[in-house]
């Protein structure tokens, strides 16, 4: 079964859409960074396709530390990480035990109700494709527990399909740097879910996470766990944007939530910010059922909080009033907002008018700097732009091009951040590698000179 990171879903769902033309789309690819730096500014953590390496200022490289990883944060202290990783999975009993043993009977009686059928003279391409989103499913059980008989069933083609089934499980794992490698913990979860974004809570308790719901849904939920990985991960929220954070306090989430399950085939659904209480006042985890909601907006996947340190809020929403004609439908753009719960009840647009056109149309792509005055944005055409939280002025450093390119911007101190730069075609020859990873503040660094074709693919990807 293959990972859900790659997804890239709509806030709308609108049936019948040859008769309608919705332009009102948010597209927003995979919000997870390749190059993350740690909070000292010393190392990054740079995640390819085969997984994590770590880099410096200078761009010296290390090998391959960890294979499979897709997803790191850094703990304040610079010296620890939480890292979640990708393993395969061929076999029903493997990926059995990381479902509950309710959806895993199910899932088992699913498969032999579908051999029956097939036993039955029904052909195979038919019951699979009944079978839907628990192909996969079907598909390793049956191999594993009926693998003569049903050999005799099929195809060649459609016995290569069953034993060419991979899954993916995802795992989040704690780690530390010790010189230039990085030892292993203890995982703190496992799962059949794709893990989206990691957020260390500020003590370095505790990690929140948001993970899809697979296979019981396409949804996200938020869990939280205790990076000593005394517990079990615990549910905060189902049907959440994938990526939330902690509030200055370090005491509530943060994140946008889904009001109402409307379905795939829903025109519209609308979500709420939602902070949540995680740890009571003695520092003790327990989760709050009933969060405060603070905003409303149109529920959007990807959509991104973040928490300042003087208690503000910011999280990207598109903006419109309904009722609105389809006649009227148009490219919509996202806004900034900022809210702050105790001091005033109303948003703050952090984005002028005039500047929007700057920026690109989706910003769940924004990072906000360690000092927090300044707020960086990246998008899926190359766009890169810095946004000063106290004037509104928009920097643009790199304009959308014509070619995909999800630059994902981060910040390494208060005074530069890395990018993905666009080479530029000389005398109309497409360039060996269309982009090069810089260092961008009072100077430009090339960070990337040395590094593999092989890498650099990977890492624009």
């Amino acid at each position: 079964m293959k990972s859900n990171r790659s997804r890239a879903r709509t806030s709308w769902r609108m049936p019948g859409l040859a008769l309608l033309t919705l332009t009102f789309i948010l597209l927003s690819g995979c919000l997870q960074k390749r190059i993350v730096w740690s909070p000292d500014g010393r190392h990054a953590a740079v995640i390819g396709e085969d997984g994590l390496y770590l880099a410096d200022a200078a761009g010296h490289l290390t090998p391959l530390l960890v294979p499979g990883v897709h997803a790191a944060a850094w703990l304040d202290d610079s010296t620890r990480l939480v890292l979640a990783r990708t393993r395969k999975l061929d076999d029903w009993t493997a990926a059995a035990k990381l479902l509950s043993p309710e959806r895993a009977a199910a899932l088992a009686d699913g498969a032999e109700a579908a051999w029956r059928q097939v036993q039955g003279g029904a052909a195979w391409s038919g019951v699979m494709k009944a079978a839907s989103d628990r192909a996969n499913f079907f598909k390793t059980y049956l191999g594993e527990k009926h693998g003569t008989e049903l050999r005799a069933q099929l195809t060649n083609e459609e016995w290569a399909d069953v034993k060419g089934n991979i899954w993916e499980a995802d795992e989040l794992v704690a780690a530390r740097v010790e010189g230039e490698s990085i030892v292993v913990g203890t995982p703190l979860h496992e799962g059949l879910g794709g893990i989206w974004d990691i957020r260390p809570s500020h003590d370095g308790r505790a990690v929140a996470f948001t993970v899809t719901r697979a296979p019981e849904s396409g949804d996200n939920e938020l869990l939280v766990t205790l990076l000593d990985a005394s517990m079990a991960p615990v549910r905060v929220a189902v049907g959440v944007a994938v990526a939330p954070d902690w509030t200055a306090d370090g005491r509530a989430l943060v994140d946008v939530e889904a009001a109402l399950n409307y379905g795939d085939d829903a025109v519209l659904r609308l979500g709420a910010v939602a902070q949540r209480q995680v740890f009571d006042a003695a520092g003790h985890l327990a989760v709050v059922k009933e969060p405060q909601y603070l905003a409303g907006v149109v529920f959007n996947d990807f959509a991104r909080v973040r928490c300042l340190r003087d208690g503000r809020i910011l999280f990207n929403s598109a903006e419109f009033t309904l009722p609105l004609a389809t006649a009227e439908y148009g490219h919509q753009r996202d806004q900034l907002f900022a809210l702050d719960p105790a001091r005033q009840s109303t948003l703050v647009r952090l984005i002028p008018q005039k500047s929007l056109g700057d920026l690109p149309g989706d910003l769940g792509d924004f990072e906000v700097s360690p000092d927090e005055k300044r707020v960086l944005f990246g998008g899926n055409k190359g766009d890169v732009c810095v946004l000063n939280v106290a004037t509104g002025e928009v920097l643009v450093v790199q304009r959308a091009g014509n070619a995909d390119m999800h630059t994902a911007p981060v910040w390494r101190s208060a005074d530069d951040f890395t990018y993905e730069k666009r080479v530029e075609p000389v005398n109309g020859k497409t360039p060996a590698r269309p982009a090069e990873i810089v260092l961008h503040g009072a100077n430009e660094t090339m960070l990337s000179a040395a590094w593999s074709d092989d890498l650099l693919k990977g890492l624009l990807h």
